[in-house]
Parts: structure tokens; sequence; C-alpha cells
């Protein structure tokens, strides 16, 4: 790509995401499904900077003081920009906004690569840009959703389909952007990743015929490669989730797929509805979770036209198009997902509209452009119509009731002064917790449970002090006690650097005092997660040199 060319893409990807962000570029930000919680998430890292933490595993402070292990389950690592501009004093709110806003920038950027690569034009490479941000299930996701994880998520798929084409088509294959992308879905969100290997491992079957011995290989390095840098946070996630029952393995159990399966009918709605999901609501009531009318439409217009050379872009585009229908037919009410429990850990049948958006914005632009790259004022219409469109999608996220706003701190979300943190009836707080998915699951009512070391019998026996990261508190000889923390693999309990053995009690951290009266409790990193870091930072040590090295060896 020459210069004036990426700058042209750049400039363009801009423009796109400045018009995405609208609805956030003025003082107001919209509370969604899952606002509360991400800002949460934010102010979290944020805090954690501040007590020397680069990458907490435990928000000992979140739902009301028992403490939530959130970061151990869903990665922070993108947030550590919205995080330092908190603690430079910006609000909460400024920080989320910029994540998005970085997060659409880059989808736009990564999928302008791809198309660029395919057909080395940069206005077909801008317009599947325009189809990617504007689909409805991403406007859905951003201004509906509030899904922060899967917003970023969407930045790495088009880069594991240009890796894809690198490793299956070129002639001197590549895994770098497969690298890239699958080691971004393992730090954004744990169910996309699950998504991009099944849209990759759906991609690869199509194309076993292309692969080679030494793209084998170069898969197994990718693979491993990912792996490595992502281990740090994958495998004490993997490790926390095997040891005990969260209230995500009764959602992974429970999940009723049917319900939340897409009617004929919803595939047809072209709003943006503020709605929930339910194939048993009305049009008025249900969020739109398609990717729109231009994605499901465009890609029909590859039957029109007829090329009569088989070559590798071709072949590419046709797999987007079949791909991309059957993840979106995927998501149907007509497909028996009574049957598929197995597939219960995505929650809904429509995450795989975030395949279905990725792979039918390149075949829509890419069979657009077949059939009318001679005729300008057909592409200038229909670019135009993709753009007005959009702005008809984001018309209903400039008129919400209930905001916040850029000046809102992160105190005045959490006191009830604006919101109830316990809105729902939850027994939990609903701001820092969301769906309580990383909670132990038990009865416990973390609203009315009492803050104090008490015995079995509820008797509060003392308070208890937090002293660089750890809680300090002393308790009678020989007694059965609880403490006020909600309990994790890696707690430690310590009596004068003796190691007390605990067990949980409804969630929380239980043991008998023995003869000890002083204790501390502190969190700290498994064996697993050790290992892990070293695994990780390891890994990107050799590929980090293997990179020097293949540039050391090109001629100047």
């Amino acid at each position: 790509m020459k210069k004036n060319e990426r700058l042209f893409i750049g400039i363009g990807c801009l423009t796109l995401t400045i018009l995405f962000m609208l609805p956030y570029l003025g003082n107001e930000l919209s509370i969604e499904h899952d606002t509360l919680f991400h800002l949460s998430r934010i102010e979290g890292l944020a805090q954690s900077f501040q007590s020397g933490k680069l990458f907490p595993d435990i928000y000992p402070f979140k739902n009301d003081g028992f403490g939530y292990a959130s970061a151990l389950f869903y990665c922070d690592f993108f947030l550590v920009p919205a995080a330092l501009l908190y603690n430079l004093g910006f609000e909460v709110a400024i920080g989320y906004k910029l994540t998005v806003f970085l997060a659409t920038l880059l989808s736009a950027v990564s999928m302008s690569r791809v198309v660029y690569k395919l057909k080395h034009s940069t206005l077909l490479a801008l317009f599947s840009s325009t189809l990617y941000l504007f689909s409805n299930y991403r406007i859905t996701d951003v201004y509906v959703r509030g899904a922060l994880g899967e917003i970023i998520a969407m930045t790495f798929i088009p880069l594991i389909l240009l890796g894809a084409y690198e490793l299956f088509y070129e002639e001197k294959s590549q895994i770098r952007n497969l690298i890239v992308g699958f080691t971004g879905l393992a730090l954004s969100h744990n169910l996309t990743l699950l998504l991009g290997c099944f849209g990759f491992g759906a991609l690869l079957l199509m194309n076993l015929n292309k692969m080679s011995g030494q793209r084998w290989i170069l898969l197994v390095q990718a693979a491993l490669t990912s792996i490595g840098l992502s281990a740090w946070f994958l495998f004490p996630m993997l490790e926390q989730t095997a040891f005990q029952e969260y209230y995500l393995h009764y959602y992974a159990s429970s999940s009723d797929l049917a319900s939340h399966a897409l009617a004929p009918w919803q595939y047809l709605i072209n709003e943006t509805i503020f709605g929930i999901s339910g194939n048993q609501l009305s049009a008025e009531t249900a969020m739109v979770v398609t990717p729109g009318v231009f994605l499901l439409g465009l890609p029909v217009l590859s039957l029109f036209h007829i090329h009569k050379q088989n070559n590798p872009q071709e072949q590419f585009v046709q797999h987007m198009t079949w791909l991309g229908y059957g993840f979106a037919f995927l998501c149907s009410s007509i497909v028996p997902w009574e049957q598929l429990f197995f597939l219960r850990i995505l929650q809904f049948p429509w995450r795989f509209m975030t395949l279905a958006c990725c792979f039918l914005s390149i075949s829509s632009a890419i069979s657009f452009w077949n059939l009318f790259h001679r005729q300008k004022t057909i592409i200038i219409l229909v670019f135009a119509a993709v753009i007005f469109n959009g702005v008809h999608l984001l018309l209903p996220a400039l008129s919400r009731p209930l905001v916040i706003y850029n000046h809102t701190t992160y105190e005045e979300l959490t006191n009830g002064s604006i919101i109830d943190p316990y809105f729902a009836n939850t027994s939990y707080n609903r701001i820092e917790v969301a769906g309580a998915d990383y909670l132990p699951i038990g009865f416990l009512d973390y609203k009315n449970a009492s803050h104090c070391i008490i015995d079995y019998s509820g008797n509060e026996i003392s308070q208890s002090i937090w002293d660089n990261n750890a809680m300090v508190f002393h308790a009678p000889k020989q007694l059965d006690i609880i403490a006020p923390l909600t309990a994790y693999k890696g707690y430690y309990v310590y009596s004068n650097d003796v190691i007390i053995p605990w067990k949980t009690i409804d969630g929380r951290i239980s043991f008998n005092t023995g003869n000890c009266t002083q204790f501390t409790i502190q969190y700290q990193k498994t064996t697993i997660h050790q290992i892990s870091i070293m695994v990780s930072f390891a890994t990107i040590l050799l590929y980090s040199f293997s990179i020097i090295s293949k540039k050391a060896d090109k001629p100047l």
C-alpha cells in the first residue's frame, strides 16, 4: 500500500469513526445493559494502578467490599488507556468513550486492510469499513448493549480473516495477522475467542487442500505463539473457572437458547430498538441483533457476476459469502437449538452474528464492486445510502432518557444518587457485578450481609482493616469464623507467617482460628498463574527476536 493510499484510508476511517461516535461526542453517556459494569472495570483497574498493581486479579473493594475477581475472567488489558485517563483526573465516562472510539477506529482500519489486500482499492476498502461499522448488530452492541468486550473483539476478527487468506492463498504465507488477531481476541472477550476459533476452523476445513506441510507448521507456530502471548490471562482464567461453581456455570448449563434464536421477521427489522433479546417479544421491544439489510442483501449480487478466473481472491470471497450467510442462519429459530445444549456457553445464538457481520462485510463490498466498479454514480449512491442508513440507526441513541455525564463521578454511580446499586432487586451490587457471572453460586445476600468477621451463628466477632492490599483482623482462639471476602483460589490466610487452610461457606472464606488470634488474608498469584506469566514473557522475547532476525536478514 502506497503512502498516499494509507493516508487516504486513515483519514477515511477516522471520519467514519467520528460519524459513528456522534451520540457520544457530547456530554452524555447512555446507561445500557452492561455500561455500568465496564465503568466499574475501568475504575477498578485505575485504583489498582494507584496501589502499585499493573494487572490486578481481584478487585477487593467491589461488590460493597466483598471483592470481585472479574479481572481473572474478563481481561482488562485493553482498558489500560481508559484507566490511565481516569488517574489523570478525567471521569470514568470519558475513558469509556475513548475505548469505544479507539475500538471503532481500529475496527475500520482492520476491515479496510482485508479488502485492500484482496482488491487494492482504497475506496472499496473504506466501503467495507462503512458496512462493518454501521451494521445493525454492531450498533446494537455499542448503543443498546454496551458490550465493551465484544466491541473491542470485533477489531480483531478481520485480522484473523486476513491472516487466513495469507496462510491459505499466498505463496509466501505469513502468520503475523493470525497471531495478533487471536491474541487480541483472547485478551478482549472469551466468548468471541471461541467464535473466532469456530470461524477459522470452518475456513480451514474449506481450504484443507491448500494446506501443505509448511503451512501446517506455520499454523501450529501461530497457535502456539498466540497461546503463549495470552497465557498470563488464559490459564489463570481456566484454573479459576475449575476451582468452584460460579453463576456463569449456571447460565452456561441452563440458557434457553431457543427463546433467544431469531424469528424470521426479526431479520427484516432495520431500526435500533432499546430492548432485550427474545423471539417472543414484539418488534417494538426486541433489540435488533442482525447484520442489517445491506449485509444480507449485497452478497446476493455475486450471483449476477460471472467471473471466469477462479483466482484466490474470488475463492476467498465465495467462502466469505457462504460462511457469512451460514453464521447468520445459525442464529435463526429454524435451527433446533433445543438439541444444541453444548453451545449454551454462548448464552445467546445471535452471538454468531459477530462472525456473520465480519464475513458479510467483506463479501458485500467485493460482490457489489465486481458488478458496479465501472459505474461511479451507482457506487456513490450506494455508499451514501449505507451512511444515511447508519445515521438513521444512530438517531435513537441521540435521545436516550437514562444517561450519565462526562463529569459524573464514580462515587455518584455507586452511592445511589443516580441509580440504585442494587437495582432489579438483586442481592449484590449490580453496578459493579452486572449479572454476577463470577460470583460463587450460593444464597448470600451481599446487600445485607455483615462486613465484620462473624462466627457460624452470624455473631459479629471483630472489625477488619485493609493494609497493603491485605485484610488484617483479630479473632478468638478455637473458633470457626467467616471473613467478609468472596472466595477465590489464590487467597491465603496467615497467622505469624503460618498458612492456615480455609474453605468456602456461602461463597466466603471460612476457617478455624486454632490457637491463633491475629490474621492476615491476602491474594497471591497461584503457581499456574506465575508459570503462565513466565510463559508469556518468554514468548514475547522469542517472538520479538524472530521479528528482529527476519528484518535483519532482509537486504538493505
